[in-house]
């Protein structure tokens, strides 16, 4: 907030898998995302995960997630009723690296906000027999925005959102989409992702530290005057 930031707390979505993995637990909550399509004050929302990090201006995105029709034929009997209201959608990712066939990683999305359509994923949500919940809420996206059904999702090129980067791709990406402080990282050849997050991280500190973060607290009321 003392960096002119707008925080918007979402109402927290609690489903559980029935499968599960180690990483299940940490993963809890992600369902709380779809409560992002519920922010209708919003034309366009691009949502980053915590690790998916810009590396270059990334304002393009609300452009390349281009509006789009859905099919009006494969709509249930659910969302038929609310066709012209549901079926004038956004949504837009980079496809899935191991399947891309089968939809975009959950990492970094973009997406109109529109009630039918929070209502939409809000009640599929729950059916986890229909969706392989062991990824959670990105089996679910997979399965609401699939290629072959009413709302397949627009995919965008790799540098939008670079999950597991190479070392041949310091200058490639915009999105690196990795945890880029993890020093191990650097074996790969991955030293110009790490250095990134250090000097990021140096500069950062050096802000927080500075009198001109303190008077920006005060400004916003986090402070006494």
């Amino acid at each position: 907030m003392a960096e002119g930031a707008n925080v918007i707390e979402i109402p927290l979505i609690e489903i559980a898998p029935t499968k599960t993995s180690w990483s299940s637990d940490r993963w809890r909550d992600q369902y709380t995302k779809l409560n992002m399509w519920n922010q209708t004050s919003f034309s366009k929302i691009a949502y980053f995960d915590g690790d998916a990090f810009p590396f270059h201006p990334v304002d393009e995105l609300f452009d390349l997630a281009a509006p789009q029709r859905c099919n009006e034929d494969l709509l249930d009997e659910f969302d038929r009723p609310y066709a012209r209201e549901i079926c004038n959608y956004v949504f837009a990712g980079v496809p899935l690296v191991a399947k891309p066939e089968e939809g975009v990683n959950g990492g970094l999305l973009i997406f109109k906000p529109e009630t039918r359509m929070h209502q939409r994923l809000i009640r599929l949500a729950p059916q986890i027999d229909k969706y392989d919940n062991l990824l959670m809420e990105q089996s679910l996206l997979e399965w609401a925005f699939a290629p072959i059904g009413p709302f397949p999702a627009r995919q965008l090129e790799r540098r939008w959102n670079g999950v597991f980067p190479q070392a041949h791709e310091e200058h490639a990406l915009n999105v690196v989409h990795q945890k880029i402080w993890n020093k191990d990282y650097e074996k790969e050849g991955l030293h110009w992702m790490t250095r990134v997050w250090d000097e990021s991280w140096m500069e950062l500190n050096q802000f927080y530290q500075s009198k001109e973060f303190e008077q920006l607290r005060k400004k916003n009321g986090l402070r006494p005057a």
